[in-house]
């Protein structure tokens, strides 16, 4: 069974918010084009980020403290370098392999696992106050990984945490014993 949040009723990023929420008109592509990187939607109420699809552009998108239970949307924004996702409604935080991906928040949330993470430039990653019981993150995509932060989660052991590169791991309070 799924899990019930309480209800909030359907309110999708429009193209009327995306006005108010784009900013940082840059050159895109081979120099040609210009086009808005930056997406600051946070505190919006927020369950649907589909119209994101189109965005291709963004690079830098803050989505954080809204209602948001799917983030596939992202998966589409190959220039993304950098994702704020922190307290939604999130279950998962799988997205497809963003190549230029450096920076990722997703904490305080519902995340169960970290599947479908592995983003090879990701350099910090930061999962603290979900609901995650297992690490089964890539070393072998993870190549960058510098700062993990998995505090405040439902960890048993540090079994699946080998990456040659982390210089930082914040666990706090995330191992249970």
């Amino acid at each position: 069974p799924e899990e019930e949040f309480p209800y909030n009723p359907p309110k999708p990023l429009t193209e009327e918010m995306m006005g108010e929420c784009l900013s940082l008109l840059t050159k895109v592509g081979k120099g040609l084009t210009y086009a808005y990187v930056k997406l600051q939607a946070k505190e919006r109420a927020l369950t649907d980020i589909s119209i994101l699809t189109g965005f291709i552009y963004l690079r830098y998108v803050d989505i954080s403290v809204n209602y948001l239970q799917d983030i596939s949307p992202l998966s589409n924004l190959s220039n993304l370098l950098w994702i704020q996702g922190d307290e939604n409604l999130l279950t998962s935080a799988q997205l497809s392999d963003l190549p230029y991906l450096q920076v990722a928040n997703f904490a305080n949330n519902h995340i169960k696992d970290t599947e479908g993470i592995g983003h090879p430039l990701l350099k910090t990653l930061n999962l603290t106050g979900n609901e995650i019981d297992s690490i089964s993150l890539d070393e072998n995509k993870l190549t960058n990984l510098h700062t993990l932060q998995m505090g405040k989660n439902r960890l048993e052991n540090t079994a699946g945490l080998y990456f040659p590169t982390l210089v930082k791991l914040y666990l706090g309070t995330g191992l249970q014993a």
